[in-house]
């Protein structure tokens, strides 16, 4: 039993050790890569920043959405019932959803020395993907705080311009 409990203690110090090493690499390479860094993370909180905007304009207007009946007749009448916002919101969501994605390919893109370096060195792929999964997951809570704060602020702008133009 005695064996078991240090084999395990090993394999469980193994573990935490590699994913500490990989955490401290990550944040070691986004601080040496700060020009592409920096580009992404301005970029996720704009984009942050306009989902929160329109989603919040969206939602904190007074909708008037008819209850509409759930049966097959008034299908049509459900989505005239919708107002444009709604669209125009999920039109910007899916615009920033691309933008999303084509940053993550171009981020990606930059880094296949590291892909390379890391596969070279023996890293099997699912590593690698921790790897980048923890830069991202970094860059995005760093960006999340500003990205919040530019899209509080946006919702405050948009409404106080709104107000001014509804009371002229």
């Amino acid at each position: 039993m005695k064996y078991l409990w240090i084999n395990w203690k090993r394999f469980h110090d193994t573990i935490v050790a590699r994913w500490c090493f990989m955490f401290r690499l990550a944040l070691k390479m986004i601080r040496k890569d700060l020009k592409s860094s920096a580009f992404y993370m301005i970029v996720m909180t704009t984009t942050i920043a306009i989902s929160f905007i329109f989603t919040a304009t969206s939602n904190g207007k007074a909708l008037t959405v008819e209850k509409v009946n759930t049966d097959l007749r008034s299908l049509p009448n459900m989505f005239a019932a919708v107002p444009a916002s709604d669209y125009l919101n999920m039109v910007i969501i899916v615009f920033c959803c691309f933008l999303m994605f084509y940053v993550n390919n171009n981020y990606i893109y930059n880094k296949k020395n590291e892909i390379a370096i890391l596969s070279v060195s023996g890293a099997s792929t699912f590593q690698i993907i921790i790897y980048f999964l923890m830069q991202t997951a970094f860059l995005f809570l760093l960006a999340c705080v500003p990205g919040l704060i530019l899209g509080w602020f946006g919702v405050q702008v948009f409404f106080q311009f709104v107000s001014s133009i509804m009371h002229t």
